[in-house]
């Protein structure tokens, strides 16, 4: 199906669903679901919303697919007070997850928000999620960002011991990205005296570091990183 003949096939629903409600049938779940779906590829932001607040008075709520999918799209339009007032129904209304709406913004791209979600939830002792951390430093890092990613990441240190090793494996990507290498090894080194043995299970880490390394001809301290 071409893009003209999607684009009809979206509005030929939305003109059925206005039809229904106009009529007095009041939309099930599902028909709310299919229609954010649909408005949301139009990218018509201000119908999004008023759509998405109608459902939820009426006692139904999205899933974190379709909630991904939202937010991208209000990130793409930069409407940062709707996202904010999104991430408050997931959070206080739909009693969602944390960890599960703080992977959700990230991956919608919301990363300052998603950010600050993190760092509230450093400060009550939970962990992070790897991977979603992961995202988000990397964002940080596109955007150039660098002082923002290690500020999060000391704040998750301070406030989560539990959270020590991975942070300081982020910590060295993200040092390694920025090319402070003394930094880098040194806080390397200073994981390496705390922990037996390797303490990095991906891959990606040592890769980063060694590369990281050969770029800057420090090769002795390459190759022993190569060894551990």
């Amino acid at each position: 199906m071409c893009i003209c003949q999607r684009w009809e096939a979206g509005r030929a629903a939305e003109q059925t669903f206005d039809r229904m409600v106009a009529s007095g049938v009041k939309p099930d779940r599902l028909a709310y679901l299919v229609m954010l779906n649909i408005i949301t590829r139009f990218g018509e932001t201000k119908k999004l919303m008023a759509l998405y607040r109608t459902m939820m008075n009426d006692g139904y709520v999205p899933d974190d697919t379709l909630y991904q999918v939202m937010l991208a799209a209000l990130a793409k339009g930069n409407e940062h007070e709707e996202i904010e007032g999104v991430m408050q129904d997931m959070v206080v209304v739909c009693q969602m997850d944390r960890q599960l709406v703080y992977s959700v913004l990230i991956k919608a791209g919301c990363i300052f928000q998603g950010a600050m979600l993190l760092k509230q939830a450093c400060l009550q002792g939970h962990e992070p999620d790897s991977k979603s951390l992961l995202s988000t430093l990397d964002a940080y890092e596109t955007m150039g960002k660098h002082a923002k990613g290690l500020s999060l990441l000391q704040c998750i240190r301070e406030h989560v011991p539990s959270s020590h090793k991975l942070i300081s494996e982020c910590s060295i990507m993200l040092l390694c990205k920025n090319q402070k290498i003394a930094a880098a090894l040194q806080e390397y080194s200073s994981m390496q005296t705390l922990v037996c043995g390797s303490f990095g299970q991906d891959c990606n880490l040592y890769e980063c570091l060694i590369t990281c390394l050969e770029e800057a001809e420090f090769l002795p301290e390459a190759s022993q990183v190569f060894c551990a």
